[in-house]
């Protein structure tokens, strides 16, 4: 049953890929499934779907920055509820270390998703840019940044674009 208050739990996602290194790149193949959640009851509506794809990722170093990109091409073989038919998602992340223990870092994705039009919307873009501190210790990794975004659809239910900022933190091991 609904309570007054139901905390949204937001989006499940498990991702499987199959992969091979050549030479300056990282092939792979992607099975992509996410699943959006009002709560953590029963769903009503059933608000997922699963992409077929494959992903470029590659490492490596730009000057004094340490370079990380990947970009992924997916296709729709199964959804429910939304109109979403492919997706084009691409990430790229550079650090640089200041001094031992201290760097900082940038980041940025762009992801766009061709929709089938029952929706009566055309493809939708969304983005985020982040900037940011890392503070390493010998246990782990403290990453303080602030983000800026534009997230497609981003309650489960309605379909639509949210732009925000965002400060926060990332607690890492090694």
């Amino acid at each position: 049953e609904y309570q007054p208050f139901d905390p949204t739990q937001g989006n499940y996602i498990i991702e499987g890929a199959l992969s091979a290194r050549l030479p300056h790149v990282e092939l792979a193949a992607v099975l992509y499934h996410q699943s959006r959640h009002l709560s953590d009851r029963a769903k009503d509506i059933p608000v997922d779907w699963n992409m077929l794809g494959v992903r470029a990722h590659r490492l490596f170093p730009a000057g004094a920055f340490h370079v990380e990109t990947r970009a992924d091409v997916r296709g729709a073989i199964k959804q429910s509820f939304i109109d979403y038919r492919w997706e084009l998602d691409g990430r790229v992340r550079a650090d640089r270390v200041l001094r031992p223990g201290v760097g900082v870092l940038l980041g940025g994705s762009v992801r766009h998703l061709g929709v089938d039009g029952t929706r009566n919307r055309g493809g939708q873009t969304g983005f985020r840019a982040e900037a940011g501190v890392r503070l390493e210790g010998s246990g782990g990794a403290l990453e303080l940044f602030a983000a800026a975004e534009r997230r497609i659809d981003p309650y489960p239910l309605e379909f639509s674009t949210a732009t925000w900022v965002t400060a926060g933190f990332r607690l890492l091991t090694r």
